[in-house]
């Protein structure tokens, strides 16, 4: 399948699981009110940066190494599996870090700090991996379509029950916080049984009780050093706004803030979609084919999220208090906000991925640093300060810090200009093309 026709099904599949999505948080958010939002976020917070930080960014080695040729994916698998579990040892020992020195509180709601609250985080964490390692096996086969599909359906059924649950059309014994995180862990145990099935189908990886040798993992993990540094700082550079907001503010700004983070981000559908899929082909192409998809992409991405952004913008300013609930107004401004900055930043995704298709992941660290540095001075400054609207624009400062640096190394490799990014008369040919061809298929 060619890379237009990938990303242009997995981006109508992503937007589908978009609309899905957003139609469960409405169900969520009204369970949980703004300051079970706030305790949510800040557990599915430390979920994230577990994640990211002891993940070693190995999934994006492994579309690298299988995707290549270079290494036996089923050896890579299993070794992938084993390190998952071993990662998981590293997350138990650190929350009983946490308990010892009493700060439990970055992860868990005051009253949620028992041993069953403690065991299913690490089991989520535990589940999060794997899913990561084998969704990475899919993409490296390019097998996009089937788990974003399956993933739709998940999201459709998971919709249902958030509404039986809030109109109180079926009774569980929990409440608030309760529900919502074992929902969330119940409807995370499908995907990974289906991604197992499409490895063991579609893609066809023969699993294997052998692992790779100790010199190939070194090299996989000496690949993964620098994406995963640039993951690391980066999780914690656009995470740590949730715990400033919720150390100096509380927990309700935090589930106010924390809303319109995710509704921003939905911005970032298809730029995040081009670069699951331009990894696998950039890093199989010429260094000219490489630059030339990679500018046709990122004009794509940063004109489609200005249009998307303008529209939501819209639509939220009247949607939201209706949607979410008055309580939930002030996410309005926040959004418009944090468009300043998210909607610039769907270049840094595109150009980030062809940084890592050339085996230049170092520039990508590079952006991420600099972005790092100018979130935690505005983070410090203002968000003690002037609360989430502070956390709102430090952020748009550091995605547009992180931008100018990362344009400014691309165009030091490749003597392209910023002004490429313009539209180009090519593009509006191509598009007015593939209009043409789609309606007259139609008839």
């Amino acid at each position: 399948m060619s890379i237009k026709r990938n990303i242009t099904l997995s981006y109508a599949i992503q937007i589908i699981n978009t609309g899905l999505t957003f139609a469960a948080s409405v169900f969520i958010t009204r369970i949980l009110g703004t300051e079970g939002r706030g305790e949510f976020a800040v557990y599915s917070n430390a979920l994230v940066i577990a994640s990211i930080w002891l993940g070693f960014s190995l999934p994006s080695s492994i579309v690298y190494f299988v995707s290549s040729k270079k290494l036996n994916p089923g050896k890579m698998l299993t070794t992938m599996l084993w390190f998952c579990l071993t990662t998981t040892i590293l997350v138990t020992l650190t929350i009983m870090l946490l308990i010892h020195e009493k700060k439990t509180w970055l992860i868990f709601p005051e009253n949620y700090k028992n041993y069953f609250w403690i065991g299913l985080f690490i089991v989520q964490f535990f589940l999060a991996q794997v899913n990561s390692v084998l969704n990475a096996f899919l993409n490296a086969r390019k097998v996009f379509i089937p788990q974003a599909v399956f993933g739709s359906i998940v999201t459709a059924i998971s919709v249902i029950v958030w509404l039986l649950l809030y109109f109180k059309i079926i009774h569980v014994p929990y409440t608030g916080f309760a529900i919502v995180v074992l929902i969330t862990f119940l409807f995370s145990l499908p995907p990974i049984l289906w991604n197992l099935f499409l490895l063991n189908t579609v893609s066809k990886i023969d699993f294997t009780f052998k692992i790779i040798d100790f010199k190939s993992f070194m090299v996989i993990l000496k690949f993964a050093l620098i994406a995963y540094a640039c993951n690391a700082i980066q999780i914690l550079s656009y995470r740590m706004d949730l715990w400033f907001v919720d150390y100096y503010h509380g927990k309700s700004e935090t589930g106010i803030y924390s809303l319109a983070v995710s509704l921003a981000q939905l911005i970032w559908i298809l730029p995040n979609t081009m670069s699951g899929v331009l990894l696998t082909y950039l890093s199989g192409s010429t260094r000219d084919e490489a630059i030339a998809v990679t500018l046709k992409y990122a004009r794509l991405a940063i004109y489609s999220s200005l249009l998307f952004a303008v529209f939501c913008s819209i639509v939220f300013y009247f949607a939201i208090p209706l949607v979410f609930g008055s309580e939930f107004e002030f996410t309005r401004i926040l959004i418009i906000l944090l468009f300043t900055g998210i909607v610039p930043f769907s270049i840094t995704t595109i150009l980030a991925t062809f940084n890592a298709s050339i085996n230049k992941p170092v520039y990508n660290l590079w952006t991420t640093l600099w972005g790092f540095v100018f979130a935690l001075v505005f983070y410090v400054l203002l968000i003690p300060r002037i609360g989430s609207m502070g956390a709102a624009i430090a952020s748009s400062i550091s995605y547009n810090a992180c931008n100018v640096y990362i344009f400014y190394k691309f165009y030091k490799t490749t003597q392209q200009k910023i002004w490429l990014l313009l539209p180009l008369k090519a593009d509006y040919i191509n598009f007015k093309f593939q209009v043409s061809n789609y309606f007259a298929k139609k008839q």
